[in-house]
């Protein structure tokens, strides 16, 4: 129940923004991660207030230091799900969160590349 919960939470928050792709582009890159506890917003967020954790915090940076477009509002973008790939690609070598395992080692083994208590 509490992961219907915050899924409904999760969409909602979503579905305000610009922006949609990120969870279907995460789930498509990921496929491993459906159905977990991974398959979710918290992968890139925080429970306090949606606020990026270090993976999405380093998603964002390519996202916006990348994007070439007429929107100048970053909050405003929409991106597609090619663009979104791309830049979760970028990260994958890199270790968000500091605990030692690089992102997409973190998405092989179930574990959450934007929590340093998650490996």
């Amino acid at each position: 129940m509490k992961k219907i919960i915050l899924t409904i939470v999760c969409l909602t928050a979503l579905s305000s923004q610009a922006n949609t792709n990120f969870l279907p582009t995460l789930m498509m890159k990921y496929p491993q991660i459906s159905g977990t506890e991974m398959g979710d917003c918290m992968t890139c967020h925080t429970i306090n207030k949606w606020q990026r954790n270090d993976f999405g915090k380093d998603l964002q940076d390519w996202l916006r230091k990348n994007y070439v477009g007429e929107q100048s509002d970053p909050t405003q973008r929409t991106y597609s799900m090619e663009f979104i790939q791309r830049g979760l690609e970028s990260i994958e070598e890199i270790d968000s969160d500091g605990d030692g395992v690089l992102n997409y080692e973190e998405f092989n083994n179930l574990t959450y590349p934007g929590d340093n208590t998650s490996f």
